[in-house]
C-alpha cells in the first residue's frame, strides 16, 4: 500500500564466480487491504556472459497468491559496463488474476526500464532513466517517465542520492514533476 511496505522474506544466495541464484519466499508485509495478503516463491539468477562483471543477464521470475488476486512475473534484465560508465535495462511482464469473481479475470503488465550511467568518480554516479509503464483492462494505464540521478557515496556506510523525474499519463495527457533526496544507511557486515 506504501513506499516502505515490505514483505516477510526468506531468501537463500547460491553463487559461483559467474553466476548468482538467489530463490526466495515470501508473505504478506502486514498491512495490506483484506484479500491482498500476498504470499508466493520466486528466483533472481544472473550469469556474467563474458567475464569481468561487464556482461550480466538476468532473469527475475515470481508467482505469488491472494484471496482477491493471484500475480506472475517474469523479468529479463542486463547490465552492461564500458569503462566508466553503462547501461542497464529490464523489461517486465505481469499477468494479475483477480479471484473475486465467478468467471477470473485476468490481465497484463508490461514494464520497460532503461538507465545509462556514468562513474564520473569511484564514488560519484550520474544516471538517466527512462520508463514505459502499460496495463491492460480493467486497470488500464499507460505511463511513460524520464529522470536524472546523482548519487554519492559518502562512506561505506552512507550514501546520498538526489533526483528529479517527470512523469506523463498517455491516457490523461497530464504530467507530474517528482524531485527526491534520499539519506540510505547500511550497517557494517
Amino acid at each position: 500500500m506504501g513506499y516502505y511496505d515490505a514483505p516477510t522474506q526468506v531468501k537463500i544466495f547460491w553463487w559461483g564466480k559467474r553466476y548468482h541464484v538467489n530463490p526466495y519466499i515470501f508473505g504478506p508485509a502486514g498491512n495490506e487491504r483484506s484479500g491482498f495478503h500476498e504470499s508466493g516463491s520466486g528466483t533472481l539468477a544472473e550469469f556474467d556472459v563474458l567475464g569481468h562483471g561487464r556482461t550480466v543477464a538476468g532473469m527475475n521470475i515470481l508467482h505469488g497468491t491472494s484471496t482477491r488476486l493471484d500475480r506472475t512475473l517474469i523479468g529479463p534484465y542486463t547490465r552492461l559496463g564500458f569503462g566508466k560508465w553503462g547501461v542497464f535495462v529490464e523489461h517486465d511482464i505481469t499477468t494479475r488474476t483477480l479471484n473475486q469473481a465467478s468467471t477470473p479475470t485476468s490481465f497484463r503488465q508490461d514494464a520497460t526500464y532503461l538507465q545509462p550511467f556514468l562513474a564520473v568518480r569511484e564514488w560519484l554516479v550520474a544516471s538517466l532513466t527512462g520508463e514505459r509503464l502499460s496495463v491492460q483492462k480493467p486497470y488500464r494505464e499507460s505511463m511513460t517517465a524520464q529522470g536524472f540521478q546523482l548519487t554519492a557515496r559518502l562512506s561505506p556506510q552512507f550514501t546520498l542520492t538526489g533526483g528529479a523525474r517527470i512523469q506523463h499519463n498517455r491516457i490523461n495527457g497530464k504530467t507530474s514533476p517528482a524531485f527526491t533526496l534520499q539519506l540510505a544507511m547500511k550497517t557494517p557486515n
